[in-house]
């Protein structure tokens, strides 16, 4: 009771009249006092005359409107700003969630802050399985520890690097073409950055592919040995073989000779000498041809420098040839494909 006296005297005294807070009105200046309910302690508010427009009550008021208008705007501008980082934030996930690629975050000493959809899916785990787990928490050690020398040397380096990281998964060993980089944030603190691809349907076909070409080389090598080895047989064969049979034509041919055939005889004995000589030399020249056992007797060296002497015998020359470094005969598939 006596607060509400205080108030009505003050009221009184004053004189004063100032504007209700709620309710509509055209402007500040010319609202309408509100009406209370009727109380036997309920001041008497007189509407604001034109004497009083100006006062410094009034000049309040405004000021006050106006601030709370730039307010309004200054929190529509606020609101806006928002809702583009939302925006901004929503497109982010987006791409790093539907990309192919594995994405992580680390902190500095490892931790793991923070994977993508795809890197869930990959490893059949959700991110709050991993969150605040080191490399040594989720993978065997030998693994753990090449996964960190990489990151330590990213940071070391405070470059991005290129690595091939094999690391199990749900489904056996997985290789993984990762990306690392470093960054720091505002406040001064490094992470530790990552996309990965998996490249491990690729890197089973390049070992595929590497079998294959190795099947082949070793398949080429023994085709290479089994060719010399028929070389050499056949060889052989024409020199004793064929050799000697021509041989012992020659010498019965010679024989018949001394025995003083008849001229017409004698006629024939030569020219059937002469056949057989051309046939001992290019039985002995095909034999040599295929396998000269010069190669297997005495090496490449010697084989080469028999060969380079039968080409400037035939070729009208004077050959020379000089070898240097080789102290001990190579092993004969590379002494034979030398050669």
């Amino acid at each position: 009771m006596r607060v509400k006296s205080l108030i009505v005297k003050r009221a009184d005294e004053v004189g004063e009249t100032y504007p209700p807070l709620s309710g509509k009105s055209e402007n500040p200046q010319s609202r309408s006092a509100s009406r209370y309910r009727s109380s036997p302690h309920t001041p008497r508010i007189r509407p604001l005359s034109r004497q009083h427009v100006g006062h410094p009550v009034t000049k309040n008021i405004d000021q006050l409107y106006k601030e709370i208008g730039e307010l309004k705007a200054q929190l529509a501008d606020v609101r806006s700003v928002e809702s583009a980082l939302r925006e901004s934030e929503e497109r982010f996930r987006m791409f790093v969630n539907c990309g192919p690629a594995v994405a992580f975050l680390k902190s500095e000493d490892g931790k793991m802050l923070w994977i993508n959809r795809q890197c869930e899916r990959a490893f059949g785990i959700r991110l709050s399985e991993w969150e605040g787990k080191s490399d040594e928490d989720l993978w065997p050690k030998s693994v753990a520890r090449q996964l960190r020398e990489n990151d330590l040397a990213v940071l070391a380096g405070n470059i991005t690097v290129e690595y091939l990281e094999r690391v199990p998964g749900p489904e056996g060993d997985r290789y993984w073409l990762s990306f690392k980089f470093p960054f720091t944030d505002s406040k001064g603190k490094r992470f530790i950055g990552g996309v990965a691809l998996d490249i491990t349907e690729k890197k089973r076909s390049e070992n595929e592919l590497r079998e294959t070409r190795e099947r082949l080389e070793r398949l080429s090598h023994r085709l290479m040995e089994i060719q010399e080895t028929e070389r050499r047989d056949v060889a052989r064969e024409l020199h004793d073989e064929i050799g000697q049979a021509l041989t012992a034509v020659k010498i019965n041919l010679q024989t018949m000779q001394i025995n003083q055939p008849s001229d017409s005889q004698k006629e024939y004995i030569r020219e059937s000498i002469q056949i057989v000589d051309r046939a001992i030399l290019d039985v002995r020249n095909l034999s040599v041809a295929l396998r000269p056992s010069i190669l297997d007797d005495l090496g490449l060296i010697a084989a080469l420098r028999w060969y380079l002497d039968r080409i400037a015998l035939r070729a009208g020359f004077v050959g020379h040839f000089a070898a240097r470094g080789m102290t001990a005969r190579p092993p004969a598939l590379i002494e034979t494909t030398c050669f």
